[in-house]
């Protein structure tokens, strides 16, 4: 009898063991630290973090995201921009990222190494003109923010870039988070003319929903939208005050939209065909 004993304790010790090394391989890190941020809630990160300044206007700012203006309440001189776009990827992120640092007039400087702790990427601008920073831009999760100002010294602009990056490593309050991305989503584009001949007007209308149901901007680049437009109409006109050259032929024009959480669709396109 002392053999089956020892045969089946040996094999209580091996499953034990296979349990535990198959709950560390597969939970490595912690399930909240992979989740996606679907919400950053910008009226409550600027009472935590810009409450001696006052929030004067926002507008959409194509696939970095929402604009927030805001100036001192004591010294109008003193201003800050952040811009922030939520993203349905990491991957497209990084992607949307490194496209504003190829537009940057000033070739932006990344913190390769880390020493700033801030982000998962970081990069800032000098000021041309002197040694001053006046730009940070950094990725975090699924999230591109981009804080600015040309007249606060860099211990400020500093300091609340990297109180906005701990609030997410953080999960405060005015940040949600979740498995999986809910971006708002463009069914589809229609324009009512597809074909057109210079001087033509047609107007594009954007079919989009969101999975929140919240209220979304349309934005885009090239197309007008006149003051009796609903905001998910465009007018186009095929003038060459508008339209780049080759005039005639093909031309693709984009479209997102991005709701009050400040979550960023994915850019659709359609095509309109300008002949003679």
């Amino acid at each position: 009898m002392k053999y089956p004993f020892k045969i089946g304790f040996f094999l209580l010790i091996i499953m034990l063991l296979s349990y535990i090394f198959s709950c560390t391989n597969d939970n490595p890190i912690s399930p909240e630290s992979n989740n996606l941020i679907n919400k950053i809630d910008m009226e409550q990160l600027h009472k935590k973090l810009l409450s001696d300044f006052e929030l004067i206007r926002t507008r959409g700012r194509w696939r970095e995201g929402r604009e927030y203006v805001f100036i001192d309440k004591m010294d109008r001189t003193k201003n800050v921009f952040i811009r922030i776009g939520i993203h349905p990827s990491i991957e497209e992120t990084k992607e949307i990222a490194n496209e504003y640092n190829s537009w940057c007039s000033i070739v932006p400087q990344e913190d390769f190494n880390k020493n700033l702790d801030v982000g998962d990427q970081l990069w800032w601008m000098p000021d041309p003109n002197s040694t001053d920073t006046v730009s940070y831009h950094f990725i975090q999760k699924n999230v591109f923010i981009i804080v600015n100002s040309h007249t606060l010294n860099y211990n400020e602009l500093f300091t609340l870039t990297k109180s906005i990056d701990a609030d997410i490593k953080n999960h405060e309050s005015y940040i949600s988070f979740s498995k999986s991305a809910n971006p708002p989503i463009i069914n589809t584009i229609t324009s009512s003319k597809l074909k057109l001949i210079e001087g033509d007007t047609t107007k594009i209308i954007i079919d989009a929903i969101d999975p929140n149901n919240e209220d979304l901007e349309y934005i885009t680049i090239g197309v007008s939208q006149w003051n009796e437009d609903p905001k998910n109409v465009f007018t186009l006109v095929a003038s060459r005050d508008f339209i780049p050259e080759p005039f005639y032929g093909t031309h693709t024009f984009e479209f997102i939209v991005i709701n009050e959480s400040n979550f960023v669709s994915r850019i659709e396109k359609i095509e309109l065909e300008i002949s003679n």
